[in-house]
Parts: C-alpha cells; sequence; structure tokens
C-alpha cells in the first residue's frame, strides 16, 4: 500500500482548503480536470479513425473515461488509491492535439528544429499553465497527479517521438514535479494507468474494428501471423520483455480469429453484439486481474512499486494491437483520411506561426503572444503555434482551415464586414 504525505499533496501555490469541502486532495484533482475546458475538447477529437470517418466510435473523452474506470479496477485489486488513478487517466490525453496521433506527428515535425511536439509532455503545459484557475500555474494540480502523467522522462536527443521539453519554461515545471526526473522513475499509478491505456485501445479499437467491418476472421490470414509476429519480435527485442516463441504468438492469434468468427456466425443482430460484449468484457478481465505489484524497496512511496504483468497477459495485449496495427491503422480509407488531416494541420500551422498573425489568434493567445516575444523569438512563435492548434477540436480545425483556404467563405467574410 502506498503511503502519502505533504509532498504528494503539494501543490506550486499553497491553497487554503473551503469551508465545508470534504473532497481528498486527489478528488479535487480530479474534479478539476473533469470541469476544464481542455477536458471537454475532448469529445470532439477523434482516437483513431480520423475526422468525419465512422465518427460514431471512440473519442479522446470515451477513451479517457474507459481508461479510468480500467485504472480504478487496478487500483482496487492492488490497493493503489483510486481518485489519484481516475484524476492521471482522466487527464493523460488532455494535451493531444486534432486528428489524433496523425496531428501530433504532424506537430513534431514542423517543430523538429524547435524543440519538437509531444502530446504527454503538452499535457502538462495544459495543466500547468493554459488552463486558468489558480495564479499562473494552471489548474494548481497535486505533485502526485501531475507525476503520473510524466509517461516519458526522457530528453528529446534519447526518443525523438517521445520526450520532454528542455526549454526553461517547461523544465521549471518538471522539475518541480520530479527533481531527479532523469532517472527515468515512474510512479507506480503512471505505471498502471499506461497498462490501462494500453488495454483500452487494444480492447476497443477491436470492438470498434469488428463494428465497422475493418476486422473479419478472414482477414486473419497466415501472411498477416507472419507480420504481427514479426511486429512483436522487433518491439521486444529493444526491450527488457522476454522474447516471444512464434508458437506462443500464433495461439494468441488463431483464439482471436475464432473469437471473431464465433461474432460472424451469430444468429442475429443482438447476439452479435452480445457476443462481441462478452468478448471486450472478458479480454479486460483478463488484464486487469492477473496484474500485480513487485516492490522495490521499503520506503512504500510512490516510486517503491513495480507493476507485474505475466508474459502471456502480455503478449494477448501485444497481438491485439499488431493485428490492430494492420487492419485499422493501416486501412487504404482511413490512410486517405490521415493525409487529409496533415494537409490541415500543416496548412493552419503555416498560417498561425507567421510573424504577422498576432491579430489572428484570440484574446487570451495575443497576450502570450507578447509575454514570450512571439515577434522577436521564433521559437516562441513556433511554439505558441502548437498550443493553439493542439486545443482544437476536429471540426474546429476543419472550420478553420476553411476559412483560410476554401474560396467559397468569402461570401461570409464580406457579408460580415
Amino acid at each position: 500500500m502506498v503511503r502519502y504525505g505533504e509532498y504528494d499533496f503539494e501543490r506550486m501555490i499553497k491553497e487554503e482548503a473551503k469551508t465545508g469541502d470534504v473532497r481528498s486532495e486527489f478528488e479535487i484533482d480530479r474534479d478539476r480536470i473533469i470541469h476544464s475546458s481542455a477536458f471537454r475538447r475532448l469529445q470532439a477529437k477523434t482516437q483513431v479513425y480520423g475526422a468525419g470517418l465512422m465518427d460514431f466510435y471512440r473519442t479522446r473523452l470515451t477513451h479517457s473515461i474507459e481508461v479510468a474506470q480500467i485504472s480504478k479496477a487496478i487500483g482496487l485489486k492492488l490497493g493503489i488509491d483510486t481518485d489519484l488513478l481516475e484524476a492521471i487517466a482522466l487527464a493523460h490525453d488532455i494535451g493531444h492535439p486534432p486528428f489524433g496521433h496523425t496531428g501530433e506527428k504532424v506537430l513534431n515535425e514542423l517543430l523538429d528544429s524547435y524543440g519538437g511536439f509531444e502530446a504527454n509532455a503538452h499535457n502538462i503545459v495544459v495543466l500547468m499553465f493554459l488552463e486558468t484557475k489558480i495564479g499562473d500555474k494552471g489548474l494548481n494540480l497535486t505533485r502526485a497527479t501531475l507525476d503520473g502523467l510524466l509517461k516519458y522522462k526522457n530528453k528529446r536527443s534519447e526518443n525523438r517521438s517521445k520526450f520532454l521539453y528542455d526549454d526553461e519554461f517547461f523544465l521549471g515545471f518538471v522539475n518541480w514535479i520530479d527533481s531527479s526526473w532523469e532517472s527515468k522513475r515512474r510512479s507506480v499509478e503512471c505505471q498502471i494507468v499506461k497498462w490501462a491505456d494500453d488495454v483500452a485501445y487494444s480492447v476497443h479499437d477491436l470492438e470498434d474494428g469488428i463494428k465497422g467491418g475493418l476486422l473479419k476472421a478472414s482477414y486473419l490470414s497466415d501472411n498477416l501471423l507472419s507480420i504481427v509476429y514479426e511486429k512483436i519480435s522487433n518491439k521486444v527485442s529493444n526491450s527488457e520483455v522476454s522474447i516471444f516463441s512464434q508458437g506462443e504468438v500464433e495461439k494468441i492469434f488463431y483464439s482471436i480469429k475464432e473469437s471473431i468468427k464465433d461474432i460472424e456466425n451469430a444468429s442475429s443482430g443482438i447476439e452479435k453484439k452480445r457476443k462481441i460484449r462478452k468478448l471486450t468484457s472478458d479480454l479486460i478481465h483478463t488484464f486487469v486481474v492477473n496484474v500485480s505489484l513487485s516492490k522495490l524497496d521499503e520506503k512504500e512511496s510512490r516510486y517503491s512499486y513495480s507493476l507485474v504483468v505475466p508474459d502471456e497477459v502480455l503478449l494477448k495485449n501485444l497481438v491485439l494491437r499488431a493485428i490492430e496495427n494492420e487492419l485499422i491503422y493501416e486501412n487504404k480509407n482511413i490512410l486517405k483520411t490521415r493525409k487529409k488531416c496533415e494537409m490541415i494541420v500543416r496548412k493552419l500551422f503555416e498560417v498561425f506561426s507567421d510573424k504577422s498573425s498576432k491579430k489572428l489568434y484570440p484574446i487570451e493567445y495575443q497576450e502570450y503572444w507578447d509575454m514570450f516575444d512571439c515577434s522577436n523569438i521564433d521559437a516562441n512563435r513556433y511554439r505558441l503555434a502548437s498550443w493553439y492548434i493542439a486545443g482544437m477540436t476536429d471540426n474546429f480545425a476543419i472550420k478553420t482551415y476553411n476559412e483560410f483556404f476554401d474560396p467559397n467563405t468569402l461570401v461570409d467574410i464580406f457579408t460580415v464586414i
């Protein structure tokens, strides 16, 4: 059982408790996250499929809620504070730009010479600065909650896709959260939410893929099995995870194929839905009940435990994700939509990173422009453009793109004038 103390509960700005408020510090964090505008915007940010393509499936918001519930289930099993886990899980995607990982990838490329863009790092910027509640420290969350969001404690020179920003402004926040972050220790809560995130991705993308016709038993061919095995082998070869045999991968691969075939053979639509729900429920149960904790020291702090996922359970998750990567993420229609989304983000960045773009921003971003001297410092102007675009929903990004690049919108402009 983790023992939480004043250090974990500390906020950058000391606050007096409100009279009659019986909530714990972590419950307050969770509630502040839920009531933030950045959290609400997650309802209009896509998870996998891309804007306008099967958009009745999961969004960043529904995904975050599902991760929170899975994290809570694991916390109840292992004796970890569930309010803290919920707060971290609900905020773990709060810095993601529109259009899923596509938006993040494009912004990272565009800021390549200016420190890059990383969505997990941007979580911290949103929660500790852009969301205005307490002074200039954003939501003024506790150290334990913020540390649970530092999933990748790497310098960009160590990992070009998952990293922390190395500028003074950002590292001021990180050093307060964890002064020894370079040791790369993850809190046990961070480990649990990361696993819950992997579980939610693998299980719920499976469900959406089956419903959308992207995952069919006939698609799980011997050729796909070879691709899946190669992907998993490459992934674990660069980690501390055990190397899996082809036979182990094959066993899980074909059990998934049989489960999908059983769903396809359902006698009615109602029966099909019931079988899908049972499959996803059983998978989540497996991924939750089989994890445990390994004790690293006697301090009983947030860093005293390591989450243990048995090899067979981990492999099932890896096989699911490898299948989904090939049949869903690499689907031709989704790839075409992704290309459109890339173009939208690039063109928006072109507009808002220009030296003359200050008055195109809303008033609070014009104030940030002056605060960070964006007229004269290119790196700050590029960073500000990434902040603004990252805060957009999918539809707002499309709408803004059309306002600048669709000639038909000139009619609306002249009407306003």
